[in-house]
This record gives C-alpha cells, sequence and structure tokens, in this order.
C-alpha cells in the first residue's frame, strides 16, 4: 500500500504508510519550534547567568548589576565545585549558543527546503551528521555522569535530575531514527539543543536539592524536545485500538475497580498481621517524619524500595490519609495496566483474544481479593505490563525509541516490588528469539533497550545490600538447605504446586481462596492450554507463550523459599492465566459458532462468558472467602471497634486479656487507619484481668471483656472471677463463619480503675 501527500508546490512525495513526513503542516510544526526555542531561550539564559558569575568569581571581575539578581544565583547550579578548571563554564556557554542557533536555524528554514525531495549526496551528508552529532552527546552524557557522582560524593543523585537523562536519550533515538528524512540543519539543530541539555544538567546536578527552579525549567525543555521529536503531523492509519476496543477495555478496568474498591473498609479485610507496616512507612514519609532517598531499595523491612512507599503515601495523599486511600493504591495500580495488558496480548493475538484475556483478568477474583491488602506485590504487575507491550510495539515499527522505553519500564521495575525485576529477563528472552544480537542491524535495538534498563535501574543495583536481601528470599538463600537433593526434591514440588495452581490450590491465605481461577475461567483456561499446544492460529507463535508460562512457573514457584508457593507470589501467573482462558474462550465460541452456522454467536458467547465469569469471582471474593477462611482476631475486634464508633452497637469500655507474647500494636494501627477515636480500649494481663473483675466497681455501662483463643488455659479463671463478681454477666464464644474460634466474650457491668491495664489509643508518628 501506497500514501502520496500532495504539496503546494505540485509536487508529490511516496512513500509507505507510517514513514515520519516533514512535508505536511509546517504552520503546527513551527508552533512547536517555537514553543521548544521560547523554553530553550528561557533555561538558557538562566544557565548563562550563573556562568557570567562564575566567572566573575574566578576572574574578579566587578559586575555591579549581578548584585541584584541574588536570587538567580541562589537558585542557580554553583559549578565551582565540579573540578574541570575554569574551560567548563566555557564549554557550557558555547554549548549553550549552540543550541540556540541550531533551533533558531531550524525554525527558520523555509518551507521548500522541507518539501523538497533529498538527493543521494543530501542522504549521505545526513547520515554523517548525526554519527558526530551522538559523539558529542555521548561526551555529554560522560560528563554529566561524572559530575553528578563527583558532586554528591558517589551517593545518589536527586531523583528529579536523574529522571531526566532518559527523557534525553529517548528523544535522541527518536530523532536518530528520522534523521535520515530531515534536511541537514534541522539534524544539526536537534543535535546541538539535546546537547546543550545536557551540558546544562551536568552543571544543575552540582547544586543538589538547590536547583529547584533549574530542575523545573530543565524538565519543561526535555518535554518540549520529546515532544518535538515525537510529534509526526503526517497522517497515520489505524492501529490496534479500534473505538470499540478502546470502550470495552475502558469498561473492563471500570468493572475491576468496582469489584476491587467495593467493601474495601470492612473489617472482613482488615488486617493479614504483617501489611500495616506498609501503611505506617508510607504515613511516615508523607508526614515527614521518616526521609528516604527515593532511590534506594532498602526501604520498609529493608528489603522493598522506598519507591514503592512513596506511590503509596502519593495514592494516601489524593485519596485520604486512611484505610482507604492507602489501600486503593493497590487497585488503581491493577486498572491502570489493563489497557497495557490488552495492547501486549494485541500484539502476539487477534482483537477478540486480547479483549477477553483483559477481561478474564480485570474480573479475577486472586486480583480483587489479594488487591485489598495494603502490600505493595501487586505493583509489579504494571513494569512487566507495560514493559513487554513496548517492546512487542517497538519490534512492530522497528523503533529506537520504543526499545529504550521497554527497557526504561523494565528498570523502573527495580523500584518496587521484587518480582517486577523479572521484566528485565524477560525483554531479553524476547530479544533473543526475535532480534538475535549475533546480526549486525539488531545492535543498536539491543544497546537502546539494554541502555534504557542500565540508566534507570544503576542506583539500585549499585547500591550495596540490596542483592544479599533479594537471595534470601529464594531456595538457595532463605531456608538453609544445604543439599543438592533437596533443593531438588523443594523446587520441583513448588513448581508442580504452582503449574496446577489455576485447577487447585490448598494455600488459602492472603484473601485468595480455593484455585486461582475460578470454575469456569479454569475450565477454559484448560482449553486454551491444550490449543496453544497444538498451534491455534489466533495466537502468533504460541510456543513463546508457553516458554514464557514455564520459565514463570519456575521463577515464581520452584525458587520460593517456602514448602508451598506463596500466593504473595503467584499472582504473577494470573495474566498468562486469563491468556490461557481467552485462548480457550474464543476457540470453543468459535467452533460452536461455525457448527451452528451463525458467526455472530461467537462474540455473544464470549461476552455471557465474561459476564458470567464477573459474576462467579465476586461470589467468591464477597461470599465463600469469608465462609472459607479464617479471620484475624484483630479484625473481628475492629468489627466491634467500628459498630460502636458508627453507632451502630452501644458505646462500651473494651478489654483485652492480654496473653503472653501477644502483640496488641497492631490494633493501635488498625484503630489510626480507620478513625476509630471514640472507643476506648485498654489490655489486661491475666491476673490483673481475675482482680480487676473481682476488686473492680459496678457501672452502669456494660464493659466489654475479651479473652483471646490463644489463652484458652487461662479464660476459665477469668470466666469464673467474672460469674462470681457479677453472676448475671453473658459469656460467650466469637465464632467466624469459617468456623474459627476468636475470643471468649463477656459482658459486665465492672468499672476498672484507670490505673489498671494499658490503654490503646490511635497510632500518630
Amino acid at each position: 500500500m501506497r500514501v502520496d501527500a500532495p504539496l503546494e508546490s505540485g509536487l508529490r512525495v511516496v512513500g509507505p504508510p507510517c514513514q515520519s513526513s516533514y512535508v505536511g503542516d509546517h504552520g503546527r510544526w513551527g508552533k512547536r519550534m517555537a514553543m521548544a526555542l521560547a523554553l530553550l531561550l528561557a533555561g538558557g539564559l538562566l544557565a548563562l547567568a550563573q556562568v557570567v558569575a562564575t566567572l566573575s568569581q574566578w576572574y574578579g571581575w566587578s559586575l555591579p548589576w549581578l548584585a541584584n539578581l541574588d536570587w538567580l544565583a541562589q537558585a542557580c547550579p554553583y559549578l565551582g565545585n565540579l573540578g574541570f578548571g575554569r574551560y567548563l563554564p566555557v564549554a557550557l556557554a558555547a554549548a549553550l549558543v549552540g543550541g540556540l542557533v541550531g533551533a533558531a536555524s531550524s525554525f527558520r528554514l523555509r518551507q521548500s527546503v522541507l518539501a523538497d525531495p533529498p538527493s543521494r549526496a543530501t542522504v549521505a551528508q545526513r547520515s554523517r551528521i548525526p554519527m558526530a552529532a551522538a559523539l558529542l552527546l555521548v561526551a555529554a552524557v560522560g560528563l554529566e555522569a561524572v559530575a553528578v557522582w563527583r558532586a554528591l560524593e558517589g551517593g545518589l543523585p536527586p531523583a528529579a535530575l536523574w529522571c531526566l537523562p532518559p527523557i534525553l536519550v529517548a528523544s535522541a533515538l527518536k530523532l536518530w531514527e528520522r534523521s535520515g528524512q530531515r534536511p541537514p540543519l534541522l539534524v544539526l539543530g536537534d543535535w546541538l539543543y539535546l546537547l546543550a541539555y545536557h551540558c546544562a544538567i551536568a552543571g544543575c546536578a552540582c547544586a543538589g536539592g538547590r536547583a529547584w527552579i533549574p530542575a523545573v525549567i530543565l524538565w519543561l525543555m526535555a518535554g518540549a524536545a520529546l515532544y518535538a521529536s515525537v510529534a509526526d503531523p503526517s497522517p497515520r492509519p489505524g492501529g490496534m485500538w479500534g473505538g470499540a476496543s478502546r470502550v470495552i477495555v475502558l469498561a473492563l478496568g471500570l468493572g475491576y475497580f468496582a469489584l476491587a474498591a467495593w467493601d474495601l473498609n470492612s473489617w472482613r479485610f482488615a488486617v493479614i498481621g504483617d501489611e500495616y507496616s506498609f501503611f505506617l512507612y508510607a504515613w511516615q514519609l508523607l508526614k515527614g517524619v521518616l526521609h528516604k532517598p527515593l532511590l534506594t531499595g532498602l526501604g520498609n523491612y529493608g528489603m522493598h524500595p522506598a519507591f514503592s512507599s512513596y506511590l503509596q503515601a502519593a495514592s494516601m495523599r489524593l485519596w485520604g490519609i486512611d484505610n482507604y486511600g492507602w489501600r486503593i493504591s493497590n487497585v488503581l495500580v491493577v486498572a491502570s495496566a489493563l489497557p497495557f495488558w490488552y495492547m501486549l496480548v494485541r500484539s502476539i493475538a487477534t482483537e477478540r483474544v486480547a479483549l477477553l484475556a483483559t477481561g478474564f483478568l480485570a474480573c479475577s477474583h486472586y486480583l480483587i481479593g489479594f488487591g485489598k491488602i495494603g502490600y505493595n506485590n501487586l505493583q509489579a504487575l504494571w513494569p512487566v505490563c507495560v514493559s513487554v507491550a513496548f517492546l512487542f510495539l517497538a519490534m512492530r515499527k522497528d523503533s529506537l525509541l520504543g526499545y529504550w522505553l521497554a527497557g526504561t519500564v523494565a528498570g523502573l521495575g527495580f523500584y518496587v516490588f521484587a518480582l517486577a525485576r523479572l521484566a528485565a529477563p524477560a525483554l531479553g528472552l524476547l530479544m533473543l528469539l526475535y532480534r538475535s544480537p549475533f546480526r549486525r542491524r539488531n545492535w543498536l535495538p539491543w544497546a537502546a533497550l539494554l541502555l534504557g534498563i542500565g540508566v534507570t535501574a544503576w542506583p539500585v543495583i549499585a547500591e550495596p545490600g540490596g542483592s544479599e536481601v533479594l537471595w534470601q528470599q529464594t531456595v538457595f538463600g532463605g531456608t538453609g538447605i544445604g543439599a543438592i537433593d533437596e533443593i531438588a526434591r523443594r523446587v520441583g514440588s513448588n513448581s508442580l504446586r504452582a503449574l496446577f495452581s489455576f485447577l487447585i490450590s490448598r494455600k488459602n491465605t492472603h484473601f485468595v481462596y480455593g484455585a486461582h481461577l475460578d470454575p469456569l475461567t479454569g475450565s477454559l483456561a484448560v482449553a486454551g492450554l491444550f490449543g496453544l499446544f497444538m498451534g491455534w492460529r489466533k495466537v502468533k507463535a504460541p510456543w513463546v507463550v508457553l516458554l514464557g508460562y514455564g520459565a514463570c512457573i519456575l521463577a515464581l514457584g520452584g525458587l520460593a523459599q517456602y514448602d508451598y508457593p506463596p500466593n504473595t507470589r503467584l499472582f504473577a501467573l494470573v495474566p498468562l492465566y486469563a491468556l490461557m482462558a481467552a485462548v480457550g474462550c474464543d476457540g470453543l465460541a468459535r467452533t460452536l459458532a461455525r457448527v451452528v452456522g451463525w458467526p455472530k454467536l461467537a462474540v455473544l458467547l464470549s461476552a455471557l462468558c465474561v459476564g458470567a465469569a464477573f459474576g462467579v469471582n465476586a461470589y467468591i471474593v464477597y461470599d465463600r472467602l469469608p465462609a472459607g477462611q479464617a479471620i484475624t482476631q484483630e479484625s473481628v475486634l475492629g468489627r466491634m471497634l467500628q459498630e460502636m464508633e458508627s453507632g451502630q452497637a452501644p458505646l462500651r469500655p473494651v478489654y483485652v486479656v492480654r496473653a503472653e507474647g501477644d502483640q496488641y500494636d497492631l490494633v493501635r494501627y488498625l484503630m489510626s487507619a480507620f478513625g476509630l477515636e471514640r472507643v476506648s480500649v485498654r489490655v489486661l494481663a491475666p491476673q490483673e484481668a481475675v482482680e480487676a473483675l473481682r476488686q473492680g466497681g459496678f457501672a452502669n455501662t456494660p464493659a466489654v471483656v475479651l479473652i483471646p483463643s490463644q489463652f484458652a488455659e487461662g479464660a476459665s479463671a477469668v470466666v469464673a472471677a467474672a460469674r462470681e463478681a457479677f453472676p448475671g454477666s453473658e459469656v460467650v464464644r466469637v465464632v467466624d463463619r469459617s468456623g474459627a474460634y476468636h475470643f471468649e466474650q463477656i459482658i459486665a457491668p465492672v468499672a476498672i480503675p484507670e490505673t489498671v491495664g494499658i490503654r490503646l489509643e490511635p497510632w500518630a508518628p
């Protein structure tokens, strides 16, 4: 297919549909160049003022007008501590002037120059210009890196400045792709423009956190450069996103959000046991009590990256500094990953299979239930889905920018839950399969991908101690097993259990009940797995999907340090299960439609399967899960306190008999997250409870005395003391729907002195 673009001069340029062309809307291109030029002028003047200030200090110049700009001198970076001598300010000024001249020359070019078709000599000249400019850019990047590390004495660079180089390199890669289609002056201007950016960043990095004004301007300039390099005024044909697909994916995302956010503040999902450390960590970051570098991998528990807690803190800032604002972050992460999951599947399968895979993933009871915990685990889904989707897009368009973005997103996986680091080897495996590094034409895509991963993830990779912590979470480092045969036995058994976890699972923990797929989706997944082995044509290279499935089984299940694959890791298999179910559903629906002779029946059956899956998974989460999985004691206590706080139950004093070794700080965290401020909770030792019941006075409002199930051997003494002191006291055994015994609850009109026991109050940083 060929597209003819008419020009005002009567010429016609013929090229492929997706080829970039600058012969289109010159007015819009001129506006973009004007905006970029204005931003460059603003940043250049700011940096040049600092250059003049530095030169005046070094050479003893007397510039009275500069004394009136103290605020500017303080906001601008001080370049003197670089240690490169007096030539650096001159080089920086020359680079900035070159950038101004290059951008101005690009803007001043006439339309005829843009429209004239290139000659062979011009094309050869353009191939040399990017090479020379690229060498200058590499030198500038090296200068920038040395400046950052030397100025901060080997510490981590400021996050705002560390995020700039990936954006600029992305712009450079896009310009590299287009260099053979543009006039030489435009190419030279673009590369000088980026060269000026990198030199300015090198100086800005030396000021650390004090350079907020130059950092903001550089961010704006970098955004303008990326926009100008990616923008293409030529028309584009439709891609994988049709109008109906967008609406359906949006509806599926909203459906997941509604199911996962429903009852998020319920006491049933209030406590697992160890998740409130994430709440406290994010709260401390939000309140400024805790100051942790953004790019460190040793955050919460000394093993989770701090960036993941900053994401939860940002969610709490937007949605409320409470339980809902904390837990909703997981729901938002999964919902935002669904469009990229659709793009990923659409790159290797038909549109219907991609929509079905998105639907089955959106209704997964595993993701809905597990997402109600305040862990950071589900954050790993986003980098994996997005990076692989970008990689497939880059392969389809043969775009260096796409490879760079895929590597950058995979590098971001080093800053969230550790499973997201699997994105990097996954990209490497796909590149080995589709882009052999032994072919010269594939060297640039490999370089762009590896550079994106390395530049983004380097602060965590270079941090000492991070790898050792993660090694302890595997079967080789965390179990203390030294025998090879025992390690092999555990890897084999866990891999086998993980292989069939979508059909059967006995690990009913972390709000995940039963098999990891509902019965309907699991049956379709079996058919889809069979279809992948048979090589159904609706999926390109099904053996790649099977290979990825086997690798994930080994990495997520087989290498776990536990005796059974944990639900805190196997969630990463759910997208693959959804893909298998989509393949099975599409194959069965098409077969039935072909037998009946009604093609539209396949669409109807597919929609019915997704709708039924939503209903079945909602039933599992909100009915079967509470009935089949034991609720924690703290959750039951939280229900009582919530009912008292809301007025559904009488407001009574609550006394909890503390068994030896019990930690009731968790109750304080729960009270803080749920805003329980009116209730009165005190903890008593066993002997204190007996004496208080025997010697305490009467009260008009009956108190509630709770004896935890762990304290069963001493419960009889407390119950006897209550019945002896208050013959009319009521004793009730609290049992949840699963049959788990939690408390021996005594309701008696007792008034215990304030000096007895420990009062629990909401935790505050």
